[in-house]
């Protein structure tokens, strides 16, 4: 078995974690090496490289970068065996580019454009998150949010389903069918002209846009809605099933979910800011109408040559 893959792993973990073995340490996997007299710590530099290829540094951040990545995408342990794919996949980018500039490829313009939308992007990207990391609620704002969001949520929840489709009139034909016997479901499988059908399951009329809700808390269980309802969606045709007595979450179970939505607003109203304050131009060649064409026969005329005297 080659040892220098785990040389490796346990190297450029300890790296990764921001750990280091001080000079002399026994390994736990040399159990018979002579004991080291005690020392004091001395500090130890933290590398500020993995490699150089072609005399071009492969910075830790840069690896630390792409390995955070690669267990986010893959949503796995830290692992050797993800840690050389990833130290493979790096040596491959740097030769690839570095050839890639030999050639002149970064000086097209759609390469040019693609870098700096990528670098916005990965800015963008890391002062969200920090926004976000910094925005830590208070114990009082939390309540706050759950009385509002979750403790003044209805009695009744509603197993409902329904069909959606664009206009009134065509509501109106699904009710009449309903009213003739057709059974729901064979209506709701009439998928034609926009129309569709969703199982909404147990809901909370909370949850709901408001003419749907209010819609529902007049319905008896096992009915459907006499009249078409109306919202931004289109027409619906509603079909309660059942209802049943809700229990409200208590605040421990969804604490983290307030935390969660506390932060996005705050995310959200940073970047409200940041468009209130700005000056956005846009080219006015975009929204400029074009200009009529011509009539054919006088532009025929305006081309034709002087005739000769």
């Amino acid at each position: 078995m080659n040892p220098r893959p785990k040389i490796l792993w346990l190297a450029v973990t300890g790296l990764c974690l921001g750990l280091h073995l001080p000079s002399g340490a026994v390994s736990a996997a040399d159990p018979t090496a002579a004991p080291v007299a005690p020392t004091a710590p001395a500090a130890v530099e933290k590398p500020q490289w993995i490699m150089t290829i072609n005399g071009r540094t492969v910075s830790a951040e840069e690896f630390n970068l792409y390995y955070t990545e690669r267990l986010r995408q893959s949503r796995g342990q830290p692992s050797a065996e993800i840690q050389n794919q990833v130290m493979s996949d790096l040596i491959n980018f740097v030769l690839v580019s570095d050839d890639a500039r030999q050639r002149g490829v970064d000086k097209q313009p759609e390469v040019q454009a693609g870098l700096k939308l990528q670098q916005d992007q990965l800015l963008s990207r890391l002062a969200m998150q920090a926004v976000a990391a910094s925005h830590q609620p208070s114990d009082e704002d939390l309540k706050k949010a759950f009385d509002a969001d979750y403790a003044k949520r209805s009695a009744i929840e509603y197993k409902t389903r329904h069909i959606l489709v664009p206009s009134e009139d065509e509501a109106k034909a699904v009710i009449k069918k309903l009213e003739g016997g057709t059974p729901f479901a064979d209506l709701a499988k009439e998928q034609t002209g926009g129309s569709r059908s969703e199982d909404l399951g147990w809901v909370d009329p909370g949850d709901l846009v408001p003419p749907f809700a209010e819609a529902l808390k007049t319905m008896k269980p096992g009915t459907t809605s006499k009249q078409p309802v109306k919202t931004d969606f289109g027409w619906h045709v509603i079909l309660l099933e059942e209802t049943r007595e809700a229990k409200p979450p208590t605040f421990d179970e969804v604490k983290a979910e307030i935390v969660a939505s506390l932060k996005q607003q705050a995310m959200t109203q940073y970047l409200t800011g940041l468009r209130e304050k700005a000056k956005i131009e846009f080219n006015p060649a975009l929204t400029a109408k074009p200009k009529p064409a011509d009539a054919p026969g006088k532009q025929a005329t305006e081309d034709k040559p002087a005739a000769k005297k």
